[in-house]
C-alpha cells in the first residue's frame, strides 16, 4: 500500500510543477503573440500525470490486502519453507507479512519468491500460490495457519 501511495505523491507532484509550467508558457506566450505550444504540451503532460495519480490509486484499492490459509508446508534445503494455499487479495514480492498459527504464536517476516503454476511471480492475487520464506522454518508452522499482509 505504502509503495503505491508514493507513487502516487510523486505523480501528483509532477503535475503540480507541470500545472505551474503550464501557467507561466501560457503568460509568456500571451504577451509574445506565440502559438501555444508549450502551454498545450505542459498542460498535456499534467494532465497525463494527474491521470496516472488517479490510476495508481484505484488500482491499489481494488487490491485486498492479502490472505491465505496454508494447505501445504515444504522445507526447502537453503533453508526455510514454501508455503501453498488459496491467495484471497493480493500478495506481492517483498512484502512483510505476519503468519498466525492456531496455536497463537504470530511469526513477522517477508515474502521472497512466489510461484503460480509452476511459474515465478512478482505478484499473487486471488489465485492458488506458493510463497517462499527464507527465515522461517517449516516445523514453526502448520497446515490450516493464516498468512496475512501486515498493514
Amino acid at each position: 500500500m505504502k509503495k503505491n501511495l508514493i507513487k502516487a505523491v510523486k505523480w501528483l507532484l509532477l503535475g503540480i510543477v507541470c500545472g505551474i509550467l503550464t501557467v507561466v508558457f501560457y503568460l509568456t506566450e500571451r504577451n509574445s503573440g506565440s502559438r501555444y505550444h508549450l502551454t498545450v504540451g505542459s498542460g498535456l503532460i499534467a494532465i497525463l500525470c494527474l491521470a496516472a495519480v488517479i490510476w495508481s490509486l484505484l488500482g491499489k484499492m481494488n487490491d485486498r490486502a492479502g490472505v491465505m490459509v496454508i494447505e501445504d508446508i515444504f522445507d526447502m534445503r537453503s533453508g526455510g519453507c514454501v508455503v501453498v494455499g488459496q491467495v484471497r487479495g493480493a500478495f506481492y514480492v517483498s512484502e512483510k507479512v505476519m503468519i498466525h498459527s492456531r496455536d497463537g504464536t504470530k511469526i513477522k517476516t517477508k515474502i521472497r519468491d512466489i510461484e503460480i503454476h509452476s511459474q515465478k511471480a512478482r505478484t499473487a492475487v486471488n489465485t492458488p500460490a506458493a510463497l517462499y520464506f527464507p527465515d522461517v522454518e517449516p516445523y514453526r508452522i502448520h497446515q490450516g495457519d493464516a498468512v496475512r499482509v501486515l498493514e
